[in-house]
């Protein structure tokens, strides 16, 4: 009797290790997955290491990388924000490679706007990004509404930085240049000339480029001499000099022209 009581309790003892190492084993699993889930691009089957390849990822490679993120991290997880810019920065290059990349510029847009509201900064620069690729894409025309609305959310967020902020000058210029992509070129100078006192005379050249294709010749006019005043030599002075000279010479003002030339350079060429 003694002897089958011992026995019971070696075997209960036994049962209780092997429990106590399942338990472990499984929560080892646990961490190891928990881990795996949170920190996907350390371990060599991890769907995103395409990004960091050489060759451009597939389509198919990308689906992978942000499924494997989302359901990682969630929907709303604003780490997906980067992820979709990242991905669409690996397809920068060709029409093609737009087309591609445009998707994932508008889910980086709608879940910046989501998580960070339409007048944000960064939900400024996700709809810009997202215009420019829609219309280097060829999906869209250039003067489609749908991408105009977009740049002038941009157009909208960036004018709220402050005047001092590093970034303001950089990112309205990036929205001018959206603008003239659209075909929207009064908007682009108007724009690029709201960025501050700090605009060179190659700037205020495009600007005054813009206002010519606009239809501006007088904001033309007031852009290029704009440009001539803050030339650093001559040879910055050229191409406002040309231009104006053009604009003179079509107004049938030749004396104004010739003027304004000895007055830059000391005499007419």
């Amino acid at each position: 009797m003694a002897h089958t009581a011992t026995l019971g309790r070696s075997g209960a003892r036994r049962s209780h290790a092997a429990l106590t190492v399942l338990v472990a084993c499984a929560l080892a699993g646990m961490v190891a997955g928990a881990a795996r889930s949170e920190d996907l691009g350390r371990g060599a089957s991890d769907p995103c290491a395409v990004l960091d390849a050489a060759a451009t990822p597939t389509p198919q490679a990308l689906t992978a990388c942000r499924l494997a993120r989302e359901t990682a991290w969630g929907a709303d997880d604003p780490r997906l924000i980067a992820l979709y810019d990242r991905i669409a920065e690996r397809l920068r290059g060709s029409q093609k490679d737009a087309a591609i990349a445009t998707p994932y510029r508008r889910r980086a847009y709608e879940l910046s706007t989501r998580l960070h509201g339409e007048s944000d900064p960064q939900t400024a620069l996700a709809a810009l990004d997202y215009a420019r690729s829609w219309i280097l894409s060829g999906r869209c025309e250039p003067h489609d509404p749908r991408v105009g609305a977009l740049i002038d959310r941009a157009r909208a967020g960036f004018s709220a930085l402050p005047d001092d902020a590093p970034e303001r000058v950089r990112r309205l210029e990036q929205t001018a240049f959206a603008y003239a992509d659209a075909l929207r070129y009064g908007e682009a100078a108007e724009t690029f000339a709201s960025a501050g006192d700090g605009l060179s005379s190659a700037d205020w050249a495009q600007i005054g480029a813009w206002r010519e294709r606009a239809g501006e010749a007088e904001g033309a006019e007031a852009a290029y001499l704009m440009a001539l005043e803050r030339a650093p030599d001559r040879r910055a002075a050229d191409r406002p000099l040309r231009a104006l000279k053009r604009i003179y010479f079509a107004e049938g003002a030749l004396g104004k022209a010739q003027a304004l030339e000895a007055r830059t350079f000391g005499s007419p060429d």
